[in-house]
């Protein structure tokens, strides 16, 4: 059996320490930014996420995979169409 860390913390900070095109799958369900909670608020939030899409791309390998949940359908087409012209996916 292959042995596995959890880290816990925040994910742009942590994923600094991950190296370059080593990671087979990215799976994450960031916060929707609807404010039904204070943690649920972020200024700036599209290019937040595009931040994280750009650090994901870092670490996946050239054949990983990522999947990206949200929540709202209307922000989420804004954000996709920021992430296809930021990024190489």
């Amino acid at each position: 059996m292959k042995k596995f860390e959890l880290w816990q913390g925040d994910c742009l900070e942590l994923m600094k320490n991950i190296p370059d095109g080593s990671v087979d799958l990215v799976l994450t369900d960031p916060p929707y930014n609807m404010g039904k909670a204070k943690w649920d608020v972020i200024d700036g939030y599209d290019e937040w996420i595009v931040s994280c899409v750009l650090e994901c791309q870092r670490i996946l390998k050239p054949n990983g995979c990522m999947y990206l949940w949200h929540n709202d359908v209307f922000c989420f087409g804004r954000i996709v169409e920021k992430i296809k012209s930021k990024t190489a996916f």
